[in-house]
């Protein structure tokens, strides 16, 4: 098993010994070599996977030049491992000199008034200086030599008595767990630099980020893309020369965060963000982020597409209208001509007339039907609601927002269609925020400073008088003429009379259908549904025959059932028409109540008690 962290030592006793100490640390390789073999023996080490070195004082110094490769970690000299270095030599006399690197920190003076010797230190930098020291030696008189491999092999040459101050296993011991401290941050370091780098390579955005100096240290595969600038032309460059648009060194003063800036390339255009790297309050660098404004646009449409997905979708077209009659032709064909305009339409008519089908018909019409669909009643929320649906708002803007914040209606129907029902009940101040996004097409969230351009077709619709409204102040006069672009008004059911049989039919196989019913109306009750005023129009009706379905007892509905079912919360009128209709069954049937009973689609009883109640001849 190849090791992680390297182990140097100058003799095989030490090898044995570093073994023995670490016998538990497999991942510690032991090698074996002096000084002039410690850069061959690191290299070694490194090509076979070594993180960490560990080195005695010596070698540790002559590796100084290798830390930027590797780090390098010396194994302390202890008081332990002195003491029984100058034991060794003591017997030899008590004049010991020690050559030993500046930083080591004890007290020779007070150790050796304990051992009982005199201590002479002799401080090196390099292992050239051990000859020095070694006459320096001489001159003083001393008796032995303690300290490294090198100085010890030196000291022997020139006849002293020498003694390697040794390694014990508490210095061993020591080194190696400071060796696991340094692998497991750079086990870390390594793991997070890989998350980064696989982030930057992977990333749809292009990502470039310079030093305080305006130096280029991160371009990443996206940025070389993007931009067509080499990334070995990039790295080490200064920005202000590769990329002179995109003022990247501006950020270096420390200056705000730039969002959505646009930057045009001969080939592309950019949309960048750009910002200073601030570490405890001091610019190190600078990073800028940038994507092809072209991507940016098919995002939004996807976003777009999944909102659409969610429920915003047009689900009625021109072909799904009921009737033929000569008015509702006439508004579809002026729907039609206005459906791929992009000016706003105001669509007016009577409760129950169909606008939001016609609003939804137009919209599938039109060139953005594969855009959202977004209706909202404006009459169905307060004003501040109404303000917050429409334009949106950001996290905290007023309590009870959602953390997150929320994108408007207008923005979610961007590409698309936004319908205003019952836009003659919109408060004024809404009246005028809707007027000013109808002028700059941008909407800004409620607690925002950030416009945010949007592209949306207004359809608004109305059953008042908006003309009326903007005489009696109640509705904006500039409003009015902004909305009413492209005007279309709905005819009422009743100036559409040949359309309330198909209306009908629709209705009866629709209500049928839910109550396990098969009903049907009778010629003549069918005529006096074409005679009837229709206030709520087709709305009405249809809850008129879903209401004659569900309470019919018979299959055939009569003219007297339709009669008495017409007015319900109108007795009188209820009355007037069952008498009506009751004096011209008798006719028809000349006073025979069986044939009477049968063309009102009742049973005798029934007309004999209403005969009772109204006399009718």
């Amino acid at each position: 098993m190849k090791g992680t962290i390297g182990f140097i030592v100058p003799t095989d006793e030490m090898r044995s010994f570093v073994r023995q100490t670490l016998v538990d640390h497999e991942d510690v390789t032991v090698r074996v070599g002096i000084i002039t073999d410690a850069h061959r023996l690191a290299q070694e080490l490194v090509a076979d996977g070594a993180q960490v070195i560990i080195a005695r004082a010596e070698t540790a110094r002559a590796l100084k030049d290798l830390r930027q490769l590797v780090p390098v970690v010396e194994v302390p000299i202890t008081l332990s491992d002195l003491v029984q270095a100058v034991t060794a030599v003591k017997p030899y006399g008590a004049k010991i000199a020690v050559v030993c690197f500046p930083d080591m920190a004890y007290d020779l003076d007070w150790l050796g008034q304990i051992l009982d010797v005199s201590f002479r230190k002799y401080l090196i930098t390099t292992v050239a200086d051990v000859e020095s020291a070694m006459d320096s030696a001489r001159l003083a008189g001393c008796d032995s030599v303690i300290g490294g491999g090198v100085t010890v092999r030196c000291a022997t040459a020139r006849h002293f008595r020498a003694s390697v101050i040794p390694m014990g296993k508490d210095a061993v011991l020591l080194a190696a767990r400071q060796a696991l401290q340094i692998k497991t941050a750079i086990d870390a370091a390594t793991e997070r630099n890989t998350v980064i780098t696989t982030l930057l390579e992977q990333a749809y955005e292009g990502i470039l980020t310079i030093d305080a100096a305006g130096i280029v240290q991160t371009f990443n595969p996206t940025a070389e893309k993007l931009t067509k600038i080499p990334r070995s032309r990039a790295l080490g460059a200064r920005i202000a020369d590769l990329w002179p648009e995109l003022e990247l060194e501006a950020a270096l003063t420390n200056g705000p965060q730039r969002v959505d800036q646009l930057v045009v390339l001969p080939d592309a255009q950019l949309v960048c963000n750009k910002a200073p790297i601030v570490v405890d309050r001091r610019v190190l660098g600078a990073v800028a982020t940038f994507q092809e404004a072209r991507r940016i646009e098919k995002m939004e449409a996807a976003i777009r597409q999944k909102v659409h997905a969610r429920g915003h979708v047009a689900k009625f077209r021109f072909a799904d209208i009921v009737g033929q009659s000569p008015a509702i032709r006439e508004a579809i064909g002026t729907a039609k001509d206005y459906a791929d305009s992009r000016f706003s339409v105001l669509i007016q008519g009577e409760t129950g007339t169909g606008k939001e089908v016609f609003a939804q018909s137009i919209h599938n019409h039109a060139s953005r039907s594969d855009g959202p669909f977004v209706a909202i009643n404006c009459a169905a929320l307060p004003g501040q609601i109404l303000e917050s649906e429409l334009f949106g708002y950001v996290g905290g803007a007023f309590t009870g927002a959602s953390r997150e914040g929320k994108p408007g209606l207008f923005e979610v129907a961007h590409n698309g269609t936004v319908f205003l029902d019952e836009i003659g009940e919109m408060d004024y101040a809404n009246q005028g925020r809707l007027l000013r996004f109808l002028q700059e097409r941008t909407v800004r969230r409620l607690g925002s400073d950030r416009n945010i351009p949007v592209d949306v077709r207004i359809i608004a619709a109305t059953n008042k008088d908006l003309q009326a409204l903007v005489e009696q102040k109640a509705f904006r006069e500039d409003l009015f003429f902004r909305l009413n672009v492209l005007s279309l008004t709905l005819p009422p059911l009743r100036d559409r009379a040949d359309d309330i049989e198909r209306f009908v039919e629709q209705f009866l196989l629709r209500y049928s259908a839910e109550n396990g019913k098969s009903v049907v109306f009778e010629r003549k009750a069918l005529s006096r549904l074409k005679d009837a005023p229709w206030r709520g129009n087709v709305r009405e009706l249809e809850h008129f025959v879903a209401r004659i379905v569900i309470t019919a007892k018979t299959q055939r509905i009569g003219v007297g059932q339709v009669a008495a079912a017409l007015a319900p919360g109108r007795p009188d009128l209820a009355a007037q028409e069952r008498i009506n209709a009751v004096r011209r069954a008798l006719a028809e049937a000349r006073g025979k109540h069986a044939e009477a009973a049968a063309i009102l689609g009742v049973d005798r009883s029934t007309l004999w008690r209403w005969l009772k109640r109204h006399p009718v001849v």
